[in-house]
């Protein structure tokens, strides 16, 4: 482990700084701080250490490695400058170590646990960062002998995704097929000892949303597994052609109409609504026209005819005086029961200044008198 670390840690360089590899606990780490050539990175030997043998023959080695990556530092500084001049670096630092582990031959497997920023560590005041790294090392030598299971070796319980699936003879291949619609399928993942099987992709799935005539209102397609808010617009309600107000999609509103009185008015035909019509009436009722509503109407003047002559013509709802009067403009006459009556004139008759006789003629009649001497 040491001999691979030092040299990954050997190839690296951060803004043209390459690093020193020391290894040991941090008490003896601390007492040769001062021939330590900085920036450094420091394994921890308490780390762990471990050999894992395979029935291939191969032993595995690998283990817990606890790096400290450092810069030096000073006491005075605040925790910006140590940051800036250590931590940042130290943090640069580690992801190349990482990336050269990727890429060497030597290392089969890397992975890095939480890791923790130190500020003025050991006496030569350092800062910098420590990270725990998972490594396993790449061994290609077969270190011993053929495994031969003996007789007594128990079955293998095969089970996948946690229910039991197979009992498994020692020393005996179970061929296993993995299919996905009758078709074997899938890959080893080495890293997460896992069979991955990927489907392909589903279609799209496609809406059409249309009113109750199956006119298209909105169209379009859902990605598999995605989810879609359709909004549906408002609808625009007009009256004649006027717009009159905006209702929720499936909403409803309650048109009123009526007239100045606040009275409802008309009902629906056919998929109109028509208001009645109105009446023109006398004073007494009689009809005298009947209008569709909403209509202006002239009423026609009304002719004056005096004893069944045409005298004048009068407005609708105006009024007419007619004067009746004799050549003197005395007026006369009365109303009797709707028609207009002029008295009956008075004669006295004189014979030689002696009253004769006195009498009554209805005015402008002619009537003849006789006189008796």
């Amino acid at each position: 482990m040491i001999g691979t670390l030092q040299h990954i840690v050997s190839q690296m360089s951060i803004n043209s700084d390459t690093f020193t590899f020391e290894y040991g606990k941090r008490g003896y780490i601390n007492v040769l701080e001062d021939e330590l050539l900085l920036p450094a990175v420091i394994y921890d030997t308490e780390s762990i250490f471990n050999l894992t043998p395979s029935q291939s023959g191969f032993i595995g080695e690998g283990g817990r490695a606890i790096l400290s990556f450092m810069y030096k530092s000073e006491l005075e500084w605040t925790p910006k400058q140590h940051y800036d001049n250590c931590i940042e670096p130290a943090i640069n630092a580690a992801r190349q170590f990482i990336s050269l582990c990727q890429a060497s031959e030597l290392i089969e497997e890397i992975s890095v646990g939480d890791g923790r920023e130190f500020i003025n560590l050991l006496d030569k005041n350092t800062s910098g960062i420590q990270f725990p790294f998972s490594i396993k090392l790449r061994v290609d030598k077969n270190v011993c002998v053929d495994y031969t299971p003996a007789d007594n070796c128990q079955p293998v319980i095969l089970t996948i995704n946690g229910v039991a699936v197979e009992t498994i003879l020692s020393g005996t291949v179970f061929p296993l097929k993995v299919t996905l619609d009758g078709t074997q399928s899938g890959t080893y993942n080495e890293a997460t000892d896992t069979w991955e099987v990927e489907s392909e992709p589903c279609a799209a799935a496609t809406y059409t949303i249309k009113d109750r005539d199956e006119t298209t209102l909105y169209s379009g397609s859902i990605a598999s597994g995605e989810n879609l808010n359709q909004y549906i617009e408002n609808t625009t309600v007009e009256v004649n052609d006027s717009s009159f107000a905006d209702v929720l999609a499936q909403g409803s509103i309650n048109i009123q109409v009526v007239n100045t009185e606040n009275t409802q008015k008309g009902s629906k035909v056919g998929s109109d609504w028509l208001l009645p019509n109105i009446n023109i009436n006398k004073s007494d009722s009689t009809l005298i026209a009947t209008i569709p509503s909403v209509k202006d109407y002239n009423v026609a003047d009304s002719s004056v005819s005096v004893n069944g002559n045409a005298y004048a013509s009068v407005k609708a709802t105006d009024s007419l005086d007619v004067a009746v009067h004799n050549t003197e403009s005395t007026q006369l006459g009365s109303n009797n029961a709707g028609v207009w009556e002029i008295p009956d004139t008075t004669y006295n008759i004189y014979v030689n200044g002696i009253l004769n006789q006195t009498f009554n003629v209805p005015t402008l009649k002619n009537e003849t008198i006789n006189i008796t001497p």
